[in-house]
């Protein structure tokens, strides 16, 4: 099997989701356009009219040469885009497609099981599939192996090679999974709005109120932390679809002031209770709403945005430049969530109780002392 020499960092199945069944190309816009060419003799040359918009279509667009090549001895270059990434791809494009056609919500309520496609398989798996794709689609674009770079550096480690920045790609999988599952997860419709949703090339953005694109948290390569409670998910499913990830928290209390706290309890690779009966898809987005999200994609991309119409991808013509920290609004929602109240009892076949909160904080009680309280209390009530 030959080899692949560029590896796409936005699988071409998420960029189908933006184009008609029919398919086509992409409009593309260039926010740094290059201005000079250097030549053979190693001289730079300017360019009369740089190029900001271009044609492409998904097998050329979002790609890097050996991205995920790794010198290791018996393994392919493309081995890490292919077996890793190539699962991961398959298991995220079976739950994109299901949550963008996510039926809506009956009020406070999940819609009804009648309602959900079968073909999909158990909605609540594929939420886990989601959740492990998108982790790893923040980590595999060239913004999220320059964060590990930085890391590494911090670390004293300068100059990794790509094989080492490749090895703590891999180790650091599923970091955001445990906190990304214990969130309010809600689907917005574009459906009735005749703007949609653009394409970016790095699709799964972290947006926070406080953290306003100029500051040193959203400087390239960094990104507001997934801890901090008030950092949102926002990642488009479709053009009529965006999924937004939200900590408990600051659902129900959206403050400016503590958008940079640590979440409750945050961590990771810890095990949690998720179910799609928790989603929310019950609101629809004005024109406004959406030009104002494409315009978080557009400004949190780190050069490429895309769309099949122009128009789309210069939101600000339409939003001008908002403020950074009122975007939030769109997300609220107009009651508190009850999540945070929420206490779950799970009792397992060998007797053992497990207690747990929201926030993922648990007490277990094990099975051979509930069997033994409960043996107690039998001889207690023979007793009497």
């Amino acid at each position: 099997m030959q080899n692949s020499v560029s590896h796409h960092f936005v699988p071409q199945w998420y960029q189908r989701q933006f184009l008609p069944p029919e398919g086509g190309e992409f409009l593309v816009l260039d926010k740094s356009p290059a201005t000079h060419v250097v030549g053979g003799d190693g001289k730079r040359r300017p360019i009369r009219s740089p190029r900001s918009t271009f044609r492409c279509g998904p097998k050329k667009l979002f790609q890097k040469p050996g991205l995920y090549s790794a010198a290791l001895r018996g393994v392919p270059d493309d081995a890490i885009e292919r077996i890793v990434f190539g699962r991961l791809d398959d298991i995220g494009a079976k739950a994109a497609s299901l949550f963008s056609d996510w039926p809506v919500s009956n009020g406070f309520f999940s819609p009804n099981d009648d309602q959900i496609p079968e073909k999909y398989g158990h909605p609540s798996h594929r939420m886990q599939d989601l959740l492990e794709y998108l982790d790893a689609q923040k980590a595999r674009t060239p913004k999220g192996i320059a964060q590990i770079k930085t890391v590494l550096a911090r670390a004293g480690r300068l100059g990794a090679s790509n094989t080492v920045l490749m090895q703590h790609l891999l180790n650091r999988r599923k970091v955001n999974c445990t906190v990304w599952a214990e969130g309010v997860w809600e689907i917005f419709s574009a459906k009735k709005a005749s703007i949609k949703f653009i394409l970016s090339d790095d699709p799964v953005v972290i947006y926070n109120l406080d953290c306003y694109p100029a500051s040193l948290a959203c400087q390239y390569p960094n990104d507001p932390d997934p801890f901090w409670r008030g950092s949102r998910v926002i990642f488009p499913l479709s053009p009529d679809a965006v999924l937004v990830i939200s900590h408990i928290e600051h659902v129900d209390d959206p403050s400016r002031q503590k958008a940079q706290r640590p979440r409750r309890n945050a961590r990771s690779y810890d095990e949690t209770l998720i179910s799609h009966t928790d989603i929310v898809n019950n609101r629809e987005l004005s024109d406004e709403n959406v030009a104002t999200i494409n315009y978080v994609l557009k400004t949190r991309a780190v050069r490429y945005v895309a769309s099949q119409i122009t128009d789309f991808l210069y939101p600000e013509k339409i939003v001008d430049n908002p403020k950074w920290c009122d975007i939030d609004r769109i997300f609220h929602a107009k009651h508190p969530s009850w999540r945070g109240e929420t206490e779950t009892y799970i009792r397992y076949k060998d007797g053992t109780i497990r207690h747990s909160n929201a926030f993922g904080e648990r007490d277990i009680v094990p099975g051979w002392f509930v069997r033994q309280q409960e043996a107690k209390k039998g001889n207690a009530e023979e007793t009497e």
